[in-house]
């Protein structure tokens, strides 16, 4: 996180600099979220833009609320999706309408319970512009709404921050890109390149399969933190939460294959053994026969489960910037996680389907 560069921290900026962006924001059944995140887009302070919210199909009031925004202001317009066709999953169907009707020169997507801050798209342009980049993402600040998830997200944070690091998405030796749904800007020439979202049409993660494109393409990206310009609600409740982790790592058991096991117990092991050795070591020690080996365990299962909780208060304080309080939950979000990675990777030949975020993924 140290090395990783910051949305926030601009080289150059200059007022003279505009060109159109179109920010395309998706929803389906977003009524509760859609009216604050549409309203931080009109509140930015780059004025060459247009937003288009495009409703998925939503059965709640999302269309009524986003038609109700765009009275107030005609920068944003309000698209119906119509029907998904065959083969398209997820979201990828609404950004690509979103795409259709949009007529910038950059292009930037988002999630419709995502809320920015009033310089990100600025802030976005003057990279791309005086970096001489081609597209770039952000890491959000993530939120949640309930403790299981709130306790979860320091572990899973730290997953993200090393499995998706900027640290590797902006070495141009390494072939590895990645972009966040919460927020990625492209240049419209190089996402017409790379096939728009009907290139990743049946992708269950599709942000990430475009970002992975556009740097196996060869398109000039970088990825920045945005903890303080970006907010993304990660799960609204302990099921989202569970359906988001599966979604995450499905994909990717699927595209490393056999390594994913040693990955998996590995990640068990590190997760789960201070809080199963601990006691096990005290027990040793209170035999007396076996005092030697238990402090042994008992001393590295501590400090394995004092690296963890200061890792979590670590990220909570710099990343998610939450009540640190929380690192002591870690037990709980260490077997979350654990148990999800060991769950979806025995559903990886399976043909099922769990739902995330109002879609359901097969």
């Amino acid at each position: 996180m140290k090395y990783s560069p910051k949305l926030e921290e601009v080289k150059k900026q200059d007022p003279n600099l505009t060109p159109r962006v179109s920010i395309i924001v998706p929803a389906l059944n977003e009524e509760k979220y859609i009216s604050r995140c549409l309203k931080s887009l009109l509140a930015q302070d780059y004025k060459n833009l247009e937003i288009i919210s495009i409703d998925d199909g939503s059965t709640d009031n999302t269309l009524m609320t986003m038609k109700e925004v765009a009275l107030t202001d005609c920068r944003l317009r309000v698209v119906e999706a119509g029907q998904r066709p065959v083969g398209w999953v997820g979201k990828n169907w609404a950004c690509f309408i979103g795409y259709i009707n949009s007529a910038g020169d950059i292009l930037i997507f988002t999630d419709a319970d995502t809320v920015h801050s009033k310089q990100t798209v600025t802030l976005a342009v003057n990279h791309i512009l005086h970096e001489n980049l081609s597209a770039i993402t952000a890491i959000p600040r993530l939120m949640s709404e309930d403790f299981l998830t709130s306790v979860t997200l320091p572990l899973l944070s730290v997953f993200l921050q090393t499995r998706f690091s900027p640290l590797k998405v902006n070495d141009s030796a390494n072939n590895f890109g990645y972009f966040f749904g919460s927020f990625f800007a492209i240049i419209r020439g190089h996402y017409e390149s790379i096939g728009t979202h009907r290139e990743v049409r049946k992708e269950i993660v599709e942000d990430g399969a475009i970002g992975s494109l556009v740097k196996k393409r060869g398109i000039k990206m970088k990825m920045f933190r945005g903890e303080n310009c970006v907010e993304a609600l990660w799960a609204r409740d302990r099921q989202g939460l569970w359906n988001g982790m599966l979604r995450l790592l499905i994909p990717m058991h699927r595209e490393q294959g056999k390594k994913t096991v040693p990955m998996v117990i590995a990640i068990a092991f590190l997760m789960l053994f201070p809080f199963i050795a601990l006691p096990g070591g005290i027990y040793f020690i209170d035999r007396g026969e076996s005092g030697f080996l238990g402090v042994l365990i008992a001393g590295a299962a501590l400090i394995t489960l004092c690296t963890i909780i200061t890792t979590a208060a670590l990220i909570l304080s710099q990343s998610i910037k939450s009540r640190m309080q929380l690192a002591l939950g870690s037990p709980i979000g260490a077997t979350v996680i654990t148990l999800s990675f060991v769950i979806s990777l025995l559903k990886i030949h399976r043909s099922q389907s769990f739902a995330w975020k109002g879609r359901t993924y097969l």
